[in-house]
């Protein structure tokens, strides 16, 4: 059996999380999870995902490791990588491609992105399309707040911690 496609990962570690890894097709970074879990682990859940072939090398993803390298040192706060986002559907997209623009150390409510994009009623199904964001840091839902200024919900590892930490590294206002 031959496979058009590939994935590869790599990683890097930031203290609050563990390893961070970046899982890239031929056509960009598909994936960012993070936790304290092996490359072994890492490739199990990024096959679960996407259900292609899925190799560790560090060297296939080097540019994308050092750019958050680089996050992670404050030395970076926008991304320039090729992403290959594979959603199901149109709004899921909207979402995410809309979230990509908020700067660090800004933040923005789900009502606020639900008015952005046309319908301020829908601020529950921007979270769920949040939810499903397969590229967090690169694609920073983090930076999604609560009308109140809540930080609720990050489906990335360690929950609503880890987006205080990731809001506090840039230097994020937190309530």
């Amino acid at each position: 059996m031959f496979f058009d496609d590939q994935i590869t990962i790599g990683w890097t570690t930031w203290e609050p999380v563990g390893r961070v890894y970046v899982a890239a097709g031929p056509r960009g970074v598909m994936a960012v999870t993070m936790g304290p879990f092996d490359e072994s682990e890492a490739a199990t859940l990024i096959w679960g995902m996407f259900h292609m072939p899925t190799l560790v090398d560090q060297r296939a993803t080097s540019d994308a490791v050092r750019q958050l390298d680089e996050y992670f040192r404050r030395e970076r706060w926008e991304f320039d990588l090729p992403l290959d986002l594979r959603v199901e559907t149109t709004f899921q997209r909207m979402v995410l491609q809309y979230i990509q623009r908020i700067p660090a150390g800004r933040t923005i409510t789900y009502k606020a992105v639900a008015t952005a994009l046309g319908d301020p009623e829908r601020a529950i199904a921007v979270g769920q399309a949040l939810a499903q964001n397969p590229i967090p840091l690169l694609i920073p839902c983090h930076r999604v707040i609560g009308a109140d200024g809540s930080l609720v919900g990050y489906s990335g590892y360690g929950g609503v911690e880890t987006k205080a930490a990731l809001l506090r590294h840039e230097g994020a206002l937190l309530l």
